[in-house]
């Protein structure tokens, strides 16, 4: 396994001995402290061979099921964004997906996710350090993302961190960064559990 930059990936100068298959990028780029933690460094896996979305426990069967605990900033702007498109759809239309989106939450709680390695899979790892796994779903036409991470000091729960609408991959990154931060600064409390 080789490391290679983010920055140079998304350049297309990538080196002859580079491919998506065996190159692990990490983005080099300074993210501001969060808190009293030192520098987070967002590490992104393009390798299934290094870690995959069945390294987590959504893809791993669990009787009783896994609880999910909720330690979202519900004032962050991509989290309003889309509980307010979510409270924006006609009473069905909303039902439904809500209840689709329960689908997901439940089958991750149980362990029954499967991670398909293409970009339907419904889990793929975002993070390594803090470990952060991304739930995938589309809703009508929104590509909905929820991120979450697996403390091994809680082996039995799920820690949601942070949730949003994808548009661009420039804005998903700096929610991914955002959920990383909030991750981090929730091990202090205990994610307030």
């Amino acid at each position: 396994m080789r490391l290679i930059s983010a920055a140079l990936w998304r350049s297309a100068v990538i080196p002859s001995w580079a491919s998506k298959r065996d190159v692990t990028l990490v983005d080099t780029s300074p993210i501001p402290r969060c808190g009293g933690n030192p520098p987070l460094r967002s590490i992104l896996m393009a390798s299934r061979g290094y870690r995959s979305g069945s390294d987590s426990r959504c893809c791993q069967p669990t009787e009783p099921p896994l609880v999910w605990h909720v330690y979202v900033d519900t004032n962050h702007p991509g989290v309003e964004e889309l509980d307010e498109w979510l409270n924006s759809l006609q009473p069905f239309a909303r039902n439904h997906e809500l209840g689709r989106l329960d689908d997901v939450f439940e089958a991750a709680a149980k362990g029954l996710l499967e991670d398909s390695g293409d970009e339907r899979t419904p889990i793929k790892p975002i993070s390594k350090d803090p470990e952060i796994y991304e739930l995938r779903h589309k809703a009508l036409s929104k590509s909905l993302r929820f991120y979450h991470g697996e403390p091994d000091e809680l082996p039995t729960t799920l820690v949601a961190v942070h949730r949003h609408i994808k548009t661009t991959t420039e804005e998903q990154e700096e929610h991914i960064v955002h959920a990383a931060h909030r991750y981090v600064d929730g091990r202090d409390s205990n994610w307030d559990i």
